[in-house]
């Protein structure tokens, strides 16, 4: 992984200098990133695009919160890129089978940190993604908690952020909260 170094923080003790803040150092963009990314892919992998894009928002039990706003926003999302929407019944062996030939894919679901992403059928944990291969150009997991993990002293944070990596993936969208 690149390390990036911030500035460090040189202060006067006789003065009152503006702090520097690690924030300044980076920058932030909003825009949609995967209609950039497909436009990047290899001439090959662009003829095969067309039903690679999906977006998952799978039905789930009854004992889980309904997602109805994540549902309507993964309507939206895929009419809007025209990407295979899966929001009825997506077992984890489905999405798994999918995830495969996936080019880009979006999944809205309830999310248990490092234990997994819940399908309609079951969590899918981090384990069972790094044994597969991902050749997947953006996964977006909008998921609770999908980016925390486990901390390993010396390779860093152990979840679905870092499974999809191993697996393949070659970037990662993911949420803290």
């Amino acid at each position: 992984f690149p390390v990036t170094i911030p500035k460090m923080l040189v202060t006067d003790t006789n003065s009152f200098a503006r702090p520097h803040f690690l924030i300044e150092d980076f920058s932030f963009c909003t825009q949609l990133v995967a209609p950039t990314e497909l436009e990047k892919q290899s001439s090959h992998q662009n003829a095969s695009l067309s039903g690679n894009l999906y977006c998952y928002a799978p039905q789930l039990s009854q004992t889980l919160l309904n997602l109805k706003y994540s549902r309507k926003t993964a309507t939206s999302i895929a009419g809007l890129y025209d990407m295979n929407l899966v929001s009825n019944y997506c077992s984890a062996s489905d999405f798994k089978s999918q995830l495969k030939s996936a080019c880009v894919v979006q999944v809205f679901s309830h999310g248990e940190g490092d234990k997994g992403i819940w399908f309609s059928d079951r969590l899918l944990s981090p384990a069972e993604i790094r044994t597969m291969k991902v050749n997947a150009a953006l996964i977006s997991l909008t998921t609770c908690e999908s980016h925390n993990g486990e901390l390993i002293h010396n390779e860093g944070v152990r979840g679905m952020v870092e499974a999809f990596s191993r697996a393949g993936a070659k970037r990662i969208i993911a949420c803290l909260s």
